[in-house]
């Protein structure tokens, strides 16, 4: 079998302390005489041996400091690559969260046409569809809504099962009455509702949507926004007008409601309650202004028939609820008393039209 240089390499050292066996220092030295090239790395190992230990300490620490900026490039590198792995990570971290927010969490304005939207003439909306957001932006001195949906990237492409889609109603013709404190300190009726109601298009809805840009506009400029929005949006609901601007109709108004509080007109410091909040038979929480005259005789607990005055009014064209009624007639209480039989349950609210 031929010896190869590296194993007699190997060996050397072995050969030179003189710890091998017999066997294997005679082939060793047999090639040795044959191979210059390990002959002359014997030489170096054994003139080595020979170098006085101040010497080669000396040789070593040179050794060791030629290494020394090499230590330093590979310490820096080092650095670096934690550094560049620690920025990868932050990377990737924010690509992701960016990933969600643009699938799953940003809101996309939907089209009209898609939005599957129904209103009826009395006010009421309906969305069969599960949409992530519903927007609304109120122009109440104006008495105008604008309403519109949105989805994100991922429900916007994704099959919604029958089961999962949910049912939005809301009620535009709604009309909300509160009783507010003015600067002079004076209880003042305030009624918040809408008379049209609109779907924007999509750059009308991004301005909507634009805190900044709502907040900068005066209030002229905002009257010009509102008009020039109007004209680019869709008219989902206008409440209905009367049939004529003159007094057709007699209005005739009685209903049957249990007594829920008394509220004091504070402005007058009589201490006598002024507004009533009542509750009619499957109805809602009212309140109404049932006057001096009448307030300090009521009861809370106390279940009364309220006759309102009678009034000249314009036909309307629908059907209002009660609260609505007393707040666009401005309906005033004429008398209280005991309510009959036939005048509680579902006979509770009796409003009656006269045409002249």
């Amino acid at each position: 079998m031929k010896i190869t240089c590296d194993i007699i390499k190997d060996l050397l050292p072995s050969y030179v302390d003189e710890l091998l066996t017999e066997d294997s220092r005679k082939m060793v030295e047999e090639h040795l005489a044959e191979c210059t090239s390990c002959r002359s790395y014997y030489d170096a190992l054994k003139g080595a041996d020979n170098i006085p230990a101040e010497e080669a300490e000396a040789l070593e620490e040179a050794r060791l400091d030629e290494l020394k900026p090499l230590k330093k490039i590979k310490k820096k590198m080092n650095h670096r690559m934690v550094i560049a792995s620690v920025v990868s990570v932050i990377c990737a971290i924010v690509i992701l969260f960016g990933v969600y927010v643009l699938l799953f969490d940003r809101d996309f304005y939907t089209p009209y046409e898609d939005a599957g939207i129904t209103v009826t003439e009395s006010g009421k909306i309906h969305i069969e569809n599960d949409f992530s957001n519903k927007a609304e932006y109120d122009f109440a001195d104006e008495h105008v809504k604008f309403f519109f949906v949105t989805d994100t990237f991922i429900t916007q492409r994704t099959k919604r099962d029958q089961n999962e889609i949910e049912t939005y109603e809301d009620d535009f013709a709604q009309i909300e009455e509160t009783i507010e404190e003015n600067v002079a300190g004076e209880l003042v009726r305030t009624s918040h509702y809408f008379d049209e109601v609109y779907y924007p298009s999509k750059e009308y809805a991004e301005k909507l949507q634009d805190g900044d840009f709502m907040g900068s506009i005066t209030k002229e400029e905002k009257m010009t926004f509102l008009e020039e929005m109007k004209a680019a949006s869709v008219l989902l609901w206008e409440r209905p007008k009367f049939v004529n601007g003159e007094s057709n109709a007699l209005l005739s108004v009685r209903f049957t409601a249990k007594v829920e509080s008394l509220i004091e007109d504070k402005n007058l410091g009589t201490g006598e309650p002024r507004y009533a909040i009542v509750e009619v038979f499957q109805g809602e929480p009212m309140l109404f202004d049932v006057g001096l005259e009448f307030g300090k005789d009521l009861e809370v607990g106390k279940t009364y028939s309220f006759k309102m005055k009678d009034e000249f009014v314009e036909l309307p064209t629908e059907v209002y609820p009660l609260e609505a009624l007393i707040s666009i007639y401005n309906l005033r209480l004429e008398s209280v008393s005991e309510p009959t039989e036939n005048q509680m349950g579902l006979k509770a609210v009796d409003v009656s039209f006269k045409k002249l």
